[in-house]
């Protein structure tokens, strides 16, 4: 295994690849995405929409990553007791996983929604998902013409994510949610986006597709 990139974060960060016991974790998503069409949900809390979208796109393989030992235990059990196939639900630090793991070229598209903002400096230090370093990253594991779709519902975080964007924007064209046909069909919201829909809560949102 190549010498990992020194990532900081949860878990460990970087360092968690190297751990001899965690290697078969490493082959079997890198097996797993090693088909036609895959999809990634980053943080997928409750996993509302894998759990829609693995239904109705049975063709589509999707990975959700999320960092919350419960909340993966929870899919895991549920896509085992439904015989779910098309769904690999890991507990890994997102950063760790783009940048350390996946090949290029591994990814249609990738859903980021709702990340933490993380007010405390150093936690923000450590913990923050959207910067120019990290989405480099992703732009080298996504598809030509891959889509990757940020929702937020504050407002200093759309703009530290938009700046972000645009600080790599040779790498990323901005395109209308409508343009993205190639998004899987999904008719459940998370429980974030279920409760800035009950309480009017405005969300920001936007698209970006790679560059080739």
């Amino acid at each position: 295994m190549k010498r990992p990139i020194d990532i900081k974060g949860a878990m460990n960060g970087s360092r968690l690849v190297t751990l001899p016991h965690l290697r078969p974790e490493v082959e079997r998503a890198l097996s797993f995405v090693d088909t036609s069409k895959v999809w990634l949900e980053i943080g997928f809390d409750h996993g509302f929409r894998l759990r829609s979208m693995t239904a109705l796109n049975p063709s589509v393989h999707f990975v959700g990553l999320e960092v919350r030992k419960k909340r993966v235990d929870e899919l895991l059990l549920w896509a085992t007791e439904m015989g779910v196939e098309n769904l690999l639900p890991w507990r890994i630090d997102a950063r760790t996983a783009i940048h350390n793991v996946f090949e290029p070229g591994s990814f249609d598209g990738v859903d980021i929604l709702f990340p933490t903002p993380w007010w405390d400096p150093k936690k923000r230090e450590k913990r923050l998902l959207i910067q120019p370093e990290f989405l480099t990253a992703l732009h080298r594991c996504l598809k030509p013409k891959g889509v990757v779709h940020f929702e937020t519902d504050v407002q200093e975080y759309s703009a530290l994510a938009f700046g972000a964007f645009e600080e790599t924007s040779h790498l990323w064209t901005l395109v209308s949610d409508r343009a993205a046909q190639k998004r899987p069909r999904c008719e459940r919201r998370s429980r974030r986006q279920r409760k800035c829909a009950r309480e009017s809560i405005h969300v920001f949102e936007f698209c970006f597709e790679k560059v080739s």
